[in-house]
């Protein structure tokens, strides 16, 4: 693209301030990101399980975490607050039955260069002895995975991109979108107007209302998403790995030294963009927890809450063109958002910035749907 090129992202969860960031590395771009709340503050960044993992179930999936979870890992290591990555490993555990279509999948992580293998049981719980296995099932170990706090790698990148020009105007809903012939895109705010050659939607759940008032389809839905932590008994920290349970159909990790932070399948709320959580339901999710995490049996409940996920119909990101000029999409991370964030934002911004086609977000083209080019995976988690 040419000089000057106003660029308007809506939406500062973690996918609209990395692309922020990654778009102010080009000296032609101006930015302006527009959010309705404050940084992370609503949404699904606020309640993201921070989860940063390589291995995936489709060789796309794969193609893309093998570049991008590098760069958050990265990332998010450099940060200095307490919300920095944490390395503990990553453990993928199911049962026999599947054994033979994840050392497949184990097998082209490894290719892409992932550091990742099949673990018996006594090698687990030598290096995490506080989770629990039973002999019929499988687990595929991870060696350079861990986890962050989404929020706060948020706020700081946010930090980050306006130290390189980026301006923010936090509380601000934009409410309509107007596409001319050849001109502007119109973004209209209450009180004001905003022009831009270029209008990243990365608003989430949001962005299928906002696409619509320029006659741009995103196919998602909304997806309520729990997390609970609680407060581990007995002395020490917990030493389990961040965890995809597909077997009991939910995921764990360390939170700090002395707690747990799980899942919890969630289907209260509406789409404000939180909502409480069930106690009931809290307390079964742990009470289950417990049959792999022991620490976790009767222990305090002394956080959660409930987001809402941007779900697509093969659960799989919108990354490109939206069809409407001057209109891009960067939503529907369908739960993953967090761990490709720097990926997407540095693909996005590579896009924009130069023209031309970046193969990262190849797979994820809006329009695949349309031209029957869905994702698909030989392996779906039971529930995550």
């Amino acid at each position: 693209m040419t000089a000057d090129v106003r660029v308007l992202v809506v939406g500062a969860g973690v996918i609209g301030v990395s692309v922020a960031y990654h778009l102010a590395a080009h000296p032609s771009v101006q930015v302006t990101v527009c959010e309705q709340n404050q940084v992370a503050e609503v949404g699904a960044t606020a309640k993201s399980g921070g989860l940063i993992r390589g291995l995936h179930m489709s060789d796309v999936d794969l193609e893309l975490a093998a570049r991008a979870v590098p760069l958050m890992r990265d990332l998010t290591a450099r940060h200095a607050g307490p919300g920095r990555f944490r390395r503990t490993g990553f453990a993928f555990i199911t049962d026999e039955a599947n054994r033979g279509v994840l050392e497949a999948h184990v097998a082209r992580a490894r290719q892409a260069g992932i550091r990742i293998a099949l673990h018996d049981r006594e090698s687990v719980r030598s290096a995490h002895p506080d989770l629990r296995l039973a002999a019929t099932e499988v687990v595929a170990v991870e060696q350079d995975a861990g986890y962050a706090a989404p929020a706060e790698i948020s706020a700081a990148l946010a930090r980050l991109a306006a130290d390189r020009g980026v301006r923010f105007r936090l509380r601000s809903r934009v409410q309509h979108l107007s596409v001319g012939e050849g001109g502007p895109v119109v973004a209209e705010l209450p009180g004001a107007d905003v022009e831009a050659d270029v209008v990243v939607l990365a608003n989430g759940i949001w962005s299928h209302h906002l696409g619509a008032t320029a006659g741009v389809s995103v196919p998602i839905r909304s997806r309520p998403i729990g997390t609970a932590s609680v407060a581990a008994t007995g002395a020490g920290p917990v030493r389990i790995p961040l965890v995809i349970d597909d077997v009991l159909g939910t995921y764990y990790r360390p939170d700090g030294d002395a707690g747990v932070l799980f899942g919890v399948d969630q289907e209260l709320g509406d789409e404000r963009g939180s909502a409480e959580l069930d106690r009931r339901t809290v307390l079964a999710a742990r009470d289950a927890l417990s049959e792999r995490v022991p620490r976790t049996a009767g222990a305090a409940v002394v956080g959660g809450g409930v987001g809402f996920e941007a779900y697509t119909p093969d659960r799989r990101p919108l990354v490109g063109w939206s069809g409407k000029p001057g209109i891009y999409l960067a939503t529907g991370m369908s739960g993953g958002g967090f761990k490709l964030a720097a990926g997407v934002g540095h693909a996005v911004a590579s896009e924009i910035a130069t023209g031309a086609p970046n193969p990262m977000s190849a797979a994820y083209r809006p329009d695949r749907f349309a031209t029957s080019e869905s994702i698909s995976s030989d392996y779906t988690y039971s529930t995550v």
